[in-house]
């Protein structure tokens, strides 16, 4: 029996609630996964660039300690959620609710209490969203340790 499984998996989300792409990407160590995407390299440097970690050794540090973030990567416009593969019901909530918040923001919509429903609407959609690449990455994760 061999393992072949990916040390990640990106998708790409639409949601069109509020007409806004994200990123979501379920990895088992997400400084390894940044390093192995050459996509990814970019916004690796990104990310370095607008936390305060100031440099890519203390971005690969803080990402290798890092559970799971949300992040609006602001010169390129990208939104990413990154969950570790293992994520519990609880951190997916936790992040698709920093997720809906972003997205409420990026579309000019405050969380008042005329707005409430429609940001339980998306945070729905985003858990729901979630849950369905999750198990469609274990499966693939089953499969290619067989």
């Amino acid at each position: 029996m061999s393992d072949k499984r990916k040390p990640y998996y990106l998708y790409h989300i639409k949601t069109p609630l509020l007409n806004r792409n994200w990123n979501l990407i379920f990895a088992d160590n997400m400084a390894e996964a940044f390093k192995e995407n050459e996509e990814w390299h970019e916004t690796f440097c990104e990310l370095s660039e607008q936390t305060d970690k100031g440099n890519n050794r203390e971005t690969e540090s803080w990402l290798n300690q890092t559970t799971a973030f949300v992040v609006l990567l602001t010169k390129s416009n990208r939104l990413y959620m990154i969950l570790p593969k293992n994520a519990s019901h609880d951190l997916i909530a936790h992040e698709a609710f920093h997720l809906a918040l972003m997205i409420g923001k990026y579309k000019g919509l405050e969380l008042t209490d005329s707005s409430e429903e429609a940001y339980a609407y998306l945070l729905q959609h985003i858990v729901k969203t979630v849950n369905k690449w999750k198990k469609h990455m274990a499966k693939l994760d089953t499969e290619n340790t067989k």
